[in-house]
């Protein structure tokens, strides 16, 4: 529809950190056939997913954002084991876990819930789903191509990594997703750094 956007609030990784996890998929070309990898621009880690949202709100999703989200604490996460999304026997996509949850971004998540619900009341928007409690914080690398299942990679799938990746996040990002014949592609609309009060402090 020409009038809605395809929308979701995410934590952006700074370029370096992005680049370094790509080059993580880069050392198993043998998958590149099960495999699309996503570009380092495309990385974030997703607070909530909106889906199709009338334009006119995305500057009143990013107001209130900026006005709840205040101050906004820095955010780091130890990224140390790969999964597979959904759990099951066919999962479409490959990503990195950080086994612990800092309480920090368990409260931003919760924060930028609240925000969403209370938006999509006044906008009808169907495909968000509340869930304040039930964050799996990771970052996601690859998607299927296909119907194939998808195969081990390296034989580290659903393992440790070694070592383990912090991703010093740069901020809170409104992003729209754009579904391309190539695949998604991913926009950052509004972007939310980090609080000078809070990166002192």
């Amino acid at each position: 529809m020409a009038d809605t956007l395809r929308l979701f609030v995410a934590l952006k990784p700074p370029p370096d950190a992005a680049v370094q996890l790509t080059q993580l998929l880069s050392r198993h070309p043998q998958n590149s056939s099960h495999y699309r990898n996503l570009t380092s621009e495309s990385l974030h880690l997703t607070l909530a997913f909106l889906g199709d949202t009338p334009a006119p709100a995305l500057p009143e999703l990013t107001a209130a954002l900026r006005t709840h989200l205040n101050p906004l604490h820095p955010i780091r996460l130890t990224l140390d084991r790969w999964i597979t999304l959904p759990p099951g026997p066919k999962p479409n996509v490959l990503a990195l876990e950080a086994s612990t949850t800092p309480p920090n971004l368990l409260a931003l998540y919760r924060q930028v819930q609240e925000v969403v619900r209370d938006l999509s009341i006044r906008y009808s928007l169907p495909q968000f789903r509340y869930s304040p409690t039930r964050l799996l914080p990771h970052v996601t690398l690859a998607r299927r191509r296909g119907q194939g299942p998808l195969p081990i990679l390296g034989g580290a799938l659903d393992h440790t990594l070694h070592p383990p990746i912090e991703i010093p996040f740069l901020g809170v990002a409104v992003y729209q997703s754009l579904l391309l014949p190539e695949g998604a592609k991913y926009i950052v609309k509004e972007f939310l750094g980090w609080s000078d009060s809070a990166r002192d402090g």
